[in-house]
């Protein structure tokens, strides 16, 4: 008796064993998914749970829930035009009587294994209806089909059994067992067939279920023998019908080319077609240039997000009203506003500044650009960036964009999403432009500015690390620039003397401007520098007076703009100014003295060899100011 029952346990546990290491098997990509990315994850299981707080009314509605989800096998149906005839129910028919009278057999037998294994697994596939809402979810709900079928099965097997034992037919309980099948296929058969391939298909709500408008107006633009050169906002491109659609017409370009802009310019007045079923999503516009002749594949340019243009500002008059087969109204033409505002949003080129910070593996900035660098003191700028996206979805953190004075005080800030969410989506490369204007306070003096940028949470206020090339951690904010704002924006910098020399063929030293002779008190001495080429390490500027016998008299060394903007950090092209100040002692009248100015590297000493304008070596690597 224990040999037997040990073997009994034997078997019970190997089968537990097979049982759970299959399932780890099973789940594993899930798990895995569930593990790298639990926003995600959890988030969607958040959405559709039901929630429960303890309070009466809370357990009263969780109750009303149970009642419904028990109802998925009397009357209940999904209330989704695309997964099913809404009002009718989803299990019903000649069906519902064999599952029924099988759910009680199943019941009452219990305690045979594969009776309970049954019932278990009906019971599990059906915890998503009770514990998630909507009750009745038709993919959701597939797993119960086999408990269903199974226990409809046994019911039927029972009924014609029942009936072979107690009356007298001709028939056996195999031959009992057939024409109930027959029954049920032809019953629920003919009923599943004239439901789906006669109502169902014709039924209005299917049409907008399944977005029929869109995929006739993508159908329109994609099939059309003539040419094409019309605009959409980005919300009707990114619909998943209509960019699959167009996408076998239409190659999607991030740039604009040269040629592109000046043919597109050209072509006369533009159309702006916008969809009747699909509402603004509210987020601020984008819009994708469709261009396609009769004969040839298209291009669909799309255009950055210009977050003050409202949607609405490129509308002009309406034109007409396009139709569908049925002569209802699915979209409407706009003669497209001749506006500067279109030719920003659409880039010709990427971002000329180069960067590489990476957030959270989701987001790499590889590029910026002001567009204009130098604007007057009411003007309005546009920071293009570049992104590069590395995961399928959004950053939950918001960006901040801080404007910092030559100083490092921030003059102004924004906190935004850093790429609108629908610009995720089926990406070429990767690469997202994006736009953001910059309009300062008009009470802003005339200097250098710049703008810091990093991502913080919202509910904890942490910011997240941004990462260089090699992984290595930058801090919590990345500063880029310059932006010049000048009274006149044709002499910008205002420079009293010129110079052309050069500091280890990456800096120029463009010129300097002395405010008070260097005689006696303070001497402010503004250097301006342009780079002429990246620059690897930070170096610290000084500025020198020297007397007769080359002594120094004052002297002050500091990084440019005392490090808020280190040379590092330098784009080809960008000017620099900062203003040195010499504590200068009392100096008898008759001597002669002199300012110089030059580079070094403070943790070796080592100066920048610096060249005159004939790319003559200068002497100590000093350049010759006054």
């Amino acid at each position: 008796l224990w040999s037997g029952h040990r073997a009994q346990l034997k078997g019970l546990w190997s089968g537990l064993f097979l049982m759970i290491v299959s399932s780890v098997v099973i789940t594993a990509p899930l798990l895995f998914y569930a593990f790298n990315n639990p926003a995600i994850f959890w988030g969607r299981t958040a959405d559709v749970a039901v929630a429960v707080d303890g309070s009466w009314q809370s357990l009263k509605m969780f109750g009303l829930h149970l009642i419904a989800a028990v109802r998925i096998f009397i009357d209940g149906y999904d209330p989704n035009w695309r997964h099913q005839f809404v009002g009718q129910p989803g299990f019903h028919g000649f069906s519902s009587i064999g599952f029924w009278i099988g759910l009680l057999v199943i019941i009452f037998r219990w305690r045979q294994a594969n009776h309970l294994l049954v019932l278990l697994l009906l019971i599990v596939m059906w915890l998503p209806a009770a514990l998630a809402d909507p009750p009745f979810h038709t993919l959701r709900l597939a797993g119960v089909l086999p408990a269903y079928y199974v226990i409809m099965a046994v019911g039927f097997v029972t009924i014609t059994g029942w009936i072979t034992r107690r009356t007298s037919l001709p028939f056996t309980s195999n031959q009992m067992g057939s024409v109930v099948l027959i029954l049920l296929l032809v019953i629920n058969g003919t009923l599943t067939i004239y439901t789906y391939f006669y109502r169902w298909p014709t039924t209005p709500q299917v049409y907008q279920a399944f977005d029929g408008s869109l995929v006739e107006l993508a159908n329109r633009l994609a099939q059309s023998e003539e040419s094409i050169n019309v605009v959409i906002p980005f919300y009707l491109y990114n619909h998943a019908a209509v960019r699959y659609i167009l996408h076998q017409r239409f190659e999607e370009e991030v740039l604009l080319p040269a040629e592109a802009h000046e043919r597109l310019t050209q072509d006369g007045p533009k159309t702006l077609i916008i969809p009747q079923d699909l509402p603004d999503d509210g987020e601020p516009p984008a819009y994708v240039w469709l261009v396609s002749d009769s004969q040839s594949g298209g291009k669909a340019f799309v255009s950055t997000v210009n977050r003050d243009l409202p949607p609405a500002a490129l509308s002009g008059e309406p034109q007409a009203v396009i139709y569908n087969r049925q002569g209802q109204p699915i979209a409407r033409q706009y003669a497209l506003a001749e506006s500067d505002q279109l030719e920003t949003l659409f880039v010709r080129h990427l971002p000329r500044k180069q960067i590489n910070a990476t957030w959270a593996d989701n987001l790499r900035l590889t590029g910026f650009e002001f567009v204009p660098e130098v604007i007057g003191p009411t003007d309005t700028t546009n920071l293009y960036l570049s992104w590069e996206v590395l995961a399928l979805t959004s950053l939950q953190e918001k960006m901040f964009l801080q404007l910092l004075d030559s100083q490092g005080q921030p003059v102004g800030q924004q906190e935004l999403d850093p790429i609108s969410k629908k610009m995720y989506r089926w990406r070429p490369d990767g690469l997202v432009l994006e736009q953001y204007p910059l309009k300062l306070d008009a009470n802003l003096p005339a200097g250098l500015y710049f703008v810091r940028l990093g991502f913080f949470n919202p509910k904890t206020e942490q910011r997240l690390i941004a990462y260089g090339p090699d992984s290595q951690p930058l801090g919590s904010e990345v500063i880029i620039g310059p932006l010049t704002v000048a009274e006149d924006k044709n002499n910008p910098y205002n420079i009293q003397h010129y110079t052309q020399a050069s500091l280890g063929g990456v800096i120029e030293l463009l010129g300097y401007s002395i405010k008070s002779a260097p005689t006696r008190g303070e001497t402010d001495v503004e250097l301006y520098w342009r780079a002429e080429d990246t620059i690897d390490l930070d170096y610290t500027a000084f500025v020198q007076l020297l007397d007769e016998e080359r002594n120094v008299v004052a002297q002050q060394d500091m990084q440019p703009l005392n490090g808020l903007y280190p040379t590092s950090s330098w784009r080809p092209g960008d000017v620099i100014a900062t203003t040195f100040v010499l504590a200068v002692p009392q100096i008898e009248d008759g001597g002669s003295h002199r300012l110089v100015t030059g580079m070094y590297h403070l943790e070796t000493g080592t100066r920048l060899p610096t060249f005159n304008h004939a790319n003559e070596l200068l002497t100590d690597n000093l350049i010759p100011l006054q």
